[in-house]
């Protein structure tokens, strides 16, 4: 009894032995597996042998890069697809996959940018392959693309201008301009034409110009215009019209525009008017003395100032200390000419030299081209003028008309 336990012990410790050498071998067989199912599935197969099947169910390995079977045996057999063919690796980062050694893999990546100058590169979402679009730090330096903005910075993703370009008028003839966001520059409109600038001009297409200014006049009116230019003298005044008929040229205006003129006649020792002197201001650019002049016959259709007619017109500038003849007008050496206040002609020249300057026409008759205009021009820097003029008619036939003296200031 004693030997038959004894015997019965040995073989419970020799079973359990052996299953724990059974044991053994079968986790040495799997370790020793898996190693030759990795190379075989390099190679394109794999034996799993631990995974005992019944049909090829029972094998799914969740890879689409493999096929599995069960074989006969029992066992499951993974073998590696071949490489390239189309798979998806789960990652919509990855815009090409493939089977390469029996595993799913991925290629041409999404590759991420920024989209605009305030934004950084984001990175890729791998369930939506869309990329993140973060915006970079505020006051981030960039460009807005308009030059009228002189600080651009990122502002929550947006390039933002500020510190603008402020236009402003050039000057008094200028409007307010707007920039240009091309060149950053601004434009420089002109003024209304008429608009006053700097007291007492005008603008006109942007310039500041300066009307004449008259600073003294004798139209010989009964009321006459002001600012007055006084004279002394005894002169004959005429109105209106020639005759139509018996004078020469006929239906002429006496004065200007009809107005009362300084008339003239069978003065052969002239008769003189000497005007007040004027005291010219500092700022002009030029003084000019002018009148208006008609050589007529009054009493006859032909006929008129001849070369022994004249007019003369003599300047002081130091207050009539001394006086220098400047113009002489004379009636034509072809005897009798005679013009209206339309005549084309202008007996015109500078008060230096201090000489006289003689201004004559050659035919006879009606001229066209007498002198219906005299004028003498000074230099901005004159102080003062006065004026003496002579009118020399011999006879009733040679009649002057003078009329419209004027002293006027003039910016150029």
């Amino acid at each position: 009894m004693t030997a038959s336990r004894f015997n019965l012990g040995w073989l419970v410790v020799l079973a359990l032995a052996g299953a724990c050498e059974d044991s053994t071998a079968a986790s040495g067989d799997a370790s020793a597996g898996d190693a030759g199912n990795d190379a075989a599935l390099r190679d394109g197969s794999d034996h799993d042998a631990a995974v005992a099947c019944s049909d090829a169910t029972d094998c799914d390995d969740g890879e689409s890069c493999t096929t599995d079977v069960c074989d006969s045996t029992g066992a499951c057999v993974h073998t590696a697809v071949s490489n390239d063919t189309e798979c998806d690796d789960g990652d919509a980062c990855t815009g090409v996959d493939s089977c390469q050694a029996g595993v799913c893999t991925g290629a041409d990546p999404v590759m991420c940018a920024a989209i605009d100058q305030c934004h950084d590169v984001g990175v890729c979402d791998p369930g939506t392959g869309m990329c993140s679009n973060p915006p970079k730090t505020d006051n981030t330096g960039c460009d807005d693309a308009d030059a009228c903005t002189q600080t651009d910075t990122c502002q929550a993703g947006v390039c933002t201008g500020a510190n603008p370009v402020v236009c402003s008028a050039a000057d008094e003839c200028h409007v307010v301009g707007t920039c240009d966001s091309d060149t950053g520059n601004c434009s420089n409109p002109n003024a209304t034409d008429g608009t006053t600038c700097m007291t007492t001009g005008e603008c006109q297409a942007g310039t500041c110009e300066f009307p004449p200014v008259v600073l003294a006049v004798q139209d010989f009116e009964t009321s006459p215009a002001t600012p007055t230019w006084a004279f002394s003298g005894s002169p004959t005044y005429v109105s209106g019209y020639s005759d139509a008929t018996n004078a020469a040229p006929a239906n002429s205006p006496l004065g200007i525009d009809g107005s009362r003129a300084w008339e003239t006649h069978s003065v052969s020792g002239g008769l003189q008017l000497t005007f007040d002197n004027v005291a010219v201001p500092s700022g002009y650019d030029q003084v000019r003395l002018t009148f208006r002049l008609a050589g007529m016959n009054l009493s006859g259709s032909t006929g008129g100032p001849d070369n022994l007619d004249y007019v003369l017109v003599e300047i002081s500038t130091d207050g009539g200390a001394n006086y220098y003849p400047r113009v002489r007008v004379r009636g034509s050496a072809a005897d009798n000419s005679f013009w209206g206040y339309d005549a084309t002609g202008v007996a015109s020249v500078s008060y230096l030299p201090e000489s006289e300057e003689v201004f004559e026409r050659a035919n006879s008759g009606l001229l066209a081209d007498g002198y219906s205009t005299v004028e003498i021009t000074f230099p901005g820097s004159v102080t003062q003028v006065r004026t003496r003029i002579t009118a020399r008619s011999s006879s009733d036939s040679d009649t002057w008309l003078i009329d419209n003296v004027q002293l006027i200031g003039e910016y150029l």
